[in-house]
């Protein structure tokens, strides 16, 4: 009931003619998505993924908040361990484990209403199909906008970044740990995803 309130007192019409309400969960979401899906059961969702090694990467060169809190009680539903053994745990142990959680769940969950994309897929033509999946048929000058900012670093505050493709550079910078740890936790998830995704 209290995420349904918060969406519909953040999610009101500013102007009155919005047709469209994006919500965008972080990762750490995925533990509650059956209950999301089970709140509003016809909204499509999307979920976007990566290759598990390039994500660990990407999360042990620069760790959020939710991977380091010491208070391991979110991190131990999430990889269906207690507190005392994700404290226990390597940084890549515990993001790996819990990349494959994120991946096991949406892969579980996916279903008519949903679209699971690759990053590796991201594209213009891609996009398009993307809003076409969600219903919204936008104008010439949206398109426009769409392809200016997509070629630029999303998390780049200034947003004049340009994008440049890291997925080579992640894989090299793996480590022998990341690369076990995600073998171990991660990549039969991953390998179930693109299955899925590909049917």
């Amino acid at each position: 009931m209290f995420l349904r309130g918060v969406v519909h007192a953040l999610g009101q019409r500013r102007r009155g003619n919005e047709q469209h309400l994006f919500i965008k969960f972080a990762c750490t979401s995925l533990a509650q998505l059956e209950r999301i899906t089970r709140i509003w059961p016809h909204v499509h969702w999307l979920f976007l993924y990566r290759d598990p090694i390039e994500t660990i990467v990407s999360n042990v060169n620069d760790p959020p908040t939710w991977l380091t809190d010491d208070d391991w009680r979110v991190l131990a539903s999430i990889t269906g361990k207690t507190p005392h053994a994700v404290a226990a745990m390597s940084l890549a142990e515990r993001c790996a484990r819990s990349i494959g959680s994120f991946f096991s769940h949406a892969g579980e969950l996916a279903n008519d209403q949903s679209l699971l994309l690759n990053y590796n897929q991201l594209s213009i033509p891609v996009l398009s199909s993307v809003l076409k999946f969600f219903k919204v048929s936008p104008s010439a000058q949206e398109l426009g906008a769409i392809a200016r900012t997509s070629g630029v670093y999303a998390k780049e505050i200034t947003g004049t970044r340009p994008f440049v493709a890291d997925s080579d550079a992640k894989q090299k910078l793996a480590s022998d740990l990341i690369r076990e740890m995600s073998s171990r936790w991660a990549e039969e998830p991953y390998r179930r995803l693109e299955q899925k995704r590909q049917q």
